[in-house]
């Protein structure tokens, strides 16, 4: 069975900021809204397929979930956080949070300066200088307007970053008890953030806080990775806030945005207060979704998304809701569906550089799915893979024997660069079904990923996901995928 996680991600809250009863009320529709939209999705029906269950299993806020940094305005988070825990039946170590701006107490904000260069903001966030003098307990002064919402996060028992001293809840990495293989990497954009500054290329996340967890390999590089972890970093600005030294390279001194992006698979953004967009990929690694603020006021285009990691087969959907003040509705966004390749696959002519080297002949346990609101995915079943060297050409057929009319296919293709290209016919009466197909082949050669097209008999087209995993000839058992 395929493993699935559904993270809600929510951003900006911004629990306080109403000023006068009007607003109070229409920040209350919305909570209210948005707890009934979640709540159709806990009771939406499900399919035969896993991925047809979208119940958040862990709740990431990506910053602001405050407007001043106030123990009541955390207080009053606290219970909108354990209403929505309530409803999934989630406890407080489902929930991961990240700083924003709005978190810091602005009362405890004084004497901070923007860093004029690296080399200072280098200085100022030292891993050594947030260790905590326990003999006169004094914290870090960047760490002091933080200290309402270290409070609000040890107090209600989220899950908690460590790794680095002084520094927890506010950058670090947490591992989900729940969750095996998921980590999530949290960091403090917020650092030098003025309340009435002009923050915009003026901030800065922390290399040496990086380094420091890449040292003590909390972090590594995805690409030397070989336990296959997730790894999702939050944090509440987004790239183009930092200072342009912390996401272009000038020197010797590592690219900050870079070096993180190297280093996670998914980066969740807020701030910015804009509408739901497909994710983007920074420096060709990292997907980074940027939600728009979960309430930021009735005006603005408030929304948030729930995202499906498959473990399996390393991809993410995502499904994104927006706030209709006029209705008190929150809408299903179509622009926000989607599905996207959690890393990018090795290039094709480096994968199998000899395609002489590929194997496929053999029994294979094949899935498939048909594309649409739910992605119904049909049985499984046994097909039987014939590889043949046709003069300079290599053969790959395929059939399917199954007491299920509906599911008898051949295919016919041919391999190159490790990837299967070919058609399949289906067998169903009164008359047969006809398509294309592309299933690439992974490194271990023992597991095929694709996709299928083909048409109906009144015109329609179909489309969706292909996987077979190749079952061991001594053992009869399926190959476990990389």
């Amino acid at each position: 069975m395929q493993h699935f996680i559904n993270i809600l991600h929510l951003t900006d809250l911004h629990i306080g900021g109403e000023r006068t009863d009007i607003a109070r009320a229409q920040f209350n529709n919305a909570v209210d809204a948005l707890y009934h939209c979640l709540e159709s999705i806990k009771n939406e029906p499900r399919g035969e397929a896993a991925n047809d269950d979208w119940r958040p299993q862990m709740i990431a806020i990506s910053g602001d979930i405050a407007y001043s940094g106030s123990m009541e305005e955390f207080r009053d988070a606290g219970k909108l956080i354990s209403r929505i825990c309530q409803l999934f039946n989630l406890d407080s170590k489902s929930v991961v949070l990240c700083p924003g701006n709005h978190d810091r107490n602005t009362r405890r904000v004084s004497g901070i300066t923007y860093p004029g260069s690296s080399h200072e903001a280098d200085d100022w966030l030292a891993p050594e200088n947030f260790v905590i003098d326990k003999k006169n307990d004094a914290a870090a002064p960047l760490s002091i307007p933080f200290q309402n919402f270290y409070r609000f996060c040890d107090s209600s028992k989220f899950l908690k970053p460590e790794g680095l001293s002084g520094l927890e809840y506010l950058t670090g990495v947490c591992q989900p008890s729940t969750q095996k293989g998921l980590d999530f990497i949290v960091l403090n954009s917020s650092w030098f953030c003025k309340p009435k500054g002009n923050d915009i290329r003026n901030l800065w996340l922390g290399l040496p806080l990086l380094e420091k967890m890449q040292s003590s390999r909390q972090i590594t590089r995805t690409d030397v990775l070989t336990d296959h972890r997730i790894r999702i970093a939050l944090v509440h600005h987004p790239k183009d806030w930092l200072n342009e030294e912390e996401h272009d390279t000038y020197s010797n001194r590592p690219n900050t945005f870079r070096y993180l992006a190297e280093r996670c698979d998914i980066i969740l953004s807020g701030h910015v207060h804009g509408a739901l967009e497909p994710p983007t990929r920074s420096y060709d690694r990292a997907l980074v979704f940027s939600g728009g603020a979960s309430y930021a006021g009735h005006r603005f285009r408030n929304n948030f998304s729930i995202i499906q990691i498959d473990v399996d087969d390393l991809t993410v959907r995502r499904r994104g809701f927006e706030y209709d003040s006029r209705e008190t509705v929150w809408i299903e966004s179509e622009r926000a569906r989607g599905i996207y390749p959690l890393r990018k696959k090795s290039p094709p002519n480096t994968l199998f550089p000899n395609t002489k080297a590929i194997q496929l002949s053999g029994e294979w346990e094949s899935d498939f799915w048909i594309e649409g609101a739910n992605d119904l995915r049909k049985p499984s079943h046994r097909l039987q893979i014939e590889q043949k060297k046709q003069g300079k050409k290599i053969s790959v057929t395929g059939k399917v024997k199954t007491g299920d009319e509906a599911l008898r296919f051949s295919f016919d293709g041919f391999l190159k660069n490790g990837y299967i290209t070919g058609t399949w016919e289906g067998q169903s009466r009164p008359s047969p079904r006809y398509g294309v197909f592309q299933l690439r082949v992974e490194e271990n050669q023992q597991t095929l990923s694709g996709r299928w097209l083909g048409f109906n008999r009144d015109g329609t087209i179909n489309v969706g996901k292909w996987k077979a995993v190749k079952i061991n000839r001594t053992s009869k058992k399926k190959s476990s995928p990389s």
